[in-house]
C-alpha cells in the first residue's frame, strides 16, 4: 500500500483538530514527496500510524507504514501530532518522552504538555476503575476505597 494509505488514516480520525491535523498531513506529505531511499546520518523512523495499542498496532511493521524524516522534523511531526489529537493519550505520552530527549523545550509548551497528560492519565485511570480494569483493583482494600468513593484516582 502507498505511504498516502496512512496519512489518509489519520485524517479520518475522530475528536481531532482540524487547523493542527491539516498542517501535519502537509508535513507528512512533504516528507513522503522527498523520502531518501536509504536511511541518512541524522534521519529517525517516524511511524505514520501510531503503533499504540489505541491506534493501530498491527501496522507496527508494515514498511509503508514508516517515514524517515530528519531528527528535527520528528520533534514536529510529534508536537504536530499531540496538538492534532489533544486527548489521545498515546499522543500526549509519545511527545513527552520526546521532549525528555530533547535539550530545548520551552517552559510553557512544557507545562502544557505536563498538564494535559496529568489531566488525561487521570481520565484514563478513571475509566479504568469505572470499568473494573485498573491493575490496582486486585485487593480488598481498593476495592472498599472505590466503593466508598475514597480512592484517590476517583476525586
Amino acid at each position: 500500500m502507498p505511504k498516502s494509505i496512512y496519512v489518509q488514516f489519520l485524517l479520518e480520525q475522530p475528536n481531532s483538530n482540524p487547523h493542527f491535523l491539516n498542517r501535519l498531513i502537509k508535513l507528512l506529505n512533504h516528507f513522503i514527496s522527498i523520502e531518501p531511499i536509504k536511511k541518512p546520518k541524522g534521519f529517525e523512523d517516524h511511524h505514520i500510524v501510531p503503533k499504540a495499542k489505541s491506534w493501530k498496532p498491527e501496522w507496527d511493521k508494515v514498511p509503508e507504514n514508516h517515514l524517515k524524516v530528519p531528527a528535527k522534523a520528528h520533534y514536529v511531526i510529534h508536537h504536530l501530532m499531540w496538538k492534532a489529537f489533544p486527548n489521545n493519550h498515546a499522543m500526549i505520552h509519545a511527545f513527552q518522552q520526546m521532549c525528555r530527549l530533547k535539550q530545548k523545550i520551552t517552559a510553557k509548551v512544557y507545562e502544557i504538555l505536563r498538564l494535559e497528560y496529568s489531566e488525561t492519565i487521570s481520565k484514563w485511570n478513571s475509566e479504568r476503575i469505572k470499568n473494573k480494569t485498573h491493575n490496582f483493583l486486585g485487593g480488598e482494600i481498593q476495592r472498599q476505597r472505590v466503593t466508598n468513593g475514597t480512592h484517590h484516582l476517583l476525586g
